[in-house]
């Protein structure tokens, strides 16, 4: 182990977006991301699965949590 990180906690995440279910790509409907997230029906879907995704993210333990975006 090297002397200079031995004491040292390193902070644990993702790296990357989480792959986008068919649902989701169906939900845009071609639209930007942005822009899709005037919809009221999709902003909710999108709110959800970020819900599931930072839980996942807690229960695994990491220390900096994120949307993948």
């Amino acid at each position: 182990m090297l002397t200079v990180t031995r004491d040292l906690l390193l902070p644990t995440t993702i790296v990357g977006s989480y792959p986008r279910p068919h649902w989701f790509v169906e939900s845009l409907r071609g639209r930007a991301f942005k822009f899709a997230l005037a919809d009221a029906v999709f902003r909710e879907q999108y709110l959800d699965a970020v819900a599931c995704i930072l839980n996942d993210q807690t229960r695994a333990g990491l220390d900096i949590l994120t949307d993948g975006d």
